[in-house]
């Protein structure tokens, strides 16, 4: 039963994965690492860690990935189209539905760190989300 388990298993070292920079006028401060994707069969969910500098964030936007978010260091503040916000902190977790608009920014001077899961969908990478 082990001998199976070890074929299928998936073990990835954090100190070997690069941190990507995020490049966008809608988002500031944001270092991503990939640690699984679709390159990873049989996975079917993407878990990236997304670590945003001080006063970081990502703007409103949406894709048709929901979006499970546990947060590792840090708070985070996650916003709505209607300015509903609420600021979570580390041990929290919140899941944003597909297509739905929502914000992320660090409130703070120091280093927020989430765990991110999305699934992946047909034809996609696991390395971006797909627009609604």
């Amino acid at each position: 039963m082990l001998e199976l388990l070890m074929k299928t298993m998936i073990i990835k070292r954090g100190s070997d994965i690069e941190d990507y920079r995020v490049k966008k006028d809608d988002i500031k401060g944001l270092w991503i690492k990939f640690f699984l994707t679709s390159k990873d069969s049989p996975v079917s969910h993407s878990l990236w860690t997304m670590e945003f500098e001080p006063h970081g964030y990502a703007k409103m936007h949406r894709h048709k990935e929901s979006h499970y978010v546990y947060v590792v260091e840090g708070r985070c503040t996650i916003r709505s189209p209607d300015g509903e916000e609420e600021t979570i902190g580390k041990g929290d977790v919140a899941y944003v539905p597909s297509c739905e608009f929502h914000e992320f920014v660090n409130p703070d001077n120091t280093v927020l760190k989430i765990i991110s899961f999305m699934p992946i969908l047909e034809g996609a990478t696991g390395k971006s989300t797909t627009g609604c």
